[in-house]
């Protein structure tokens, strides 16, 4: 059959304690389930999709994207940065393809998570402050607002001057779980730009009473950025080497590099 034809959708509802289910689809006319195929799946779409025209999700899927060839639907399925200040929330978007072969009917696919996720330790161990410094929150900056669900690739730009995502630190004094973003690459990564994902991490420096800001790019000044979907980055503080700035913003724009990680 045609590598452009839509094959149908099919929801079911998993939960955290038993992440398995099972789902059945339809193919179109003239096509055969005993075909070879390829099938793209995508979870948690309802609360992530992208659409310009103000159509309802069930519009929007039914009408638009099922409607489609697969090079439309390809331009159509897009992720969305819910919410510019606060950043990505559950439930994330999840995707997973497959090839079936011809002749068989069953197929296993396992679904993974269409973002980045980013945690920071406050020291080398995880929960252990450094001497000089006890940290208090973070924020994720220059956040790609879309991503092509399909081949992954992004939409930009990059939210500019923004900070995404505060999160303040655990029981222990770290930051899991809690951190998301679009994969993002850049081939240059320079302390103050603003297409490199950063970290903004926020804390008392050496007693002080008012917080200190610092920024951290994910990847070393100098060399390429290249976050991955479903990806664990964890930023291990080593060393604190003077107070930060005053302000998420100013912190943002600076080129001081006070945080040895």
């Amino acid at each position: 059959g045609s590598a452009d034809q839509y094959v149908g959708y099919s929801k079911i509802n998993l939960n955290r304690s038993d992440p398995t289910g099972s789902a059945s689809i339809s193919v179109p006319s003239g096509l055969s389930i005993n075909n070879a195929l390829k099938l793209y799946f995508v979870a948690n779409l309802e609360q992530n999709y992208v659409d310009t025209g103000g159509n309802s999700y069930a519009d929007w899927l039914n009408n638009l994207v099922g409607t489609s060839d697969y090079a439309t639907a390809k331009t159509l399925l897009k992720a969305n940065l819910q919410n510019s200040g606060t950043g990505f929330k559950a439930p994330l978007l999840m995707f997973g393809e497959t090839t079936k072969a011809s002749g068989t009917k069953q197929i296993t696919i396992n679904l993974t998570r269409n973002v980045s996720r980013v945690d920071v330790w406050p020291s080398l161990t995880s929960g252990t402050q450094l001497s000089n410094f006890e940290m208090e929150c973070a924020y994720l900056w220059n956040v790609n607002v879309k991503n092509n669900i399909l081949d992954g690739e992004m939409e930009g730009p990059a939210i500019l001057q923004q900070p995404q995502n505060k999160k303040t630190v655990d029981g222990v004094g770290n930051i899991e779980a809690k951190l998301y973003a679009f994969p993002n690459k850049v081939l240059l990564c320079e302390a103050d730009d603003n297409i490199t994902t950063c970290l903004i991490i926020g804390g008392k420096y050496n007693g002080q009473s008012a917080t200190s800001y610092y920024r951290l790019n994910l990847t070393a000044n100098g060399s390429a950025q290249e976050m991955l979907a479903n990806n664990r980055y964890l930023i291990k503080l080593k060393k604190v080497n003077g107070a930060g700035a005053s302000t998420p913003e100013d912190a943002y724009n600076s080129k001081a590099g006070l945080m040895d990680y």
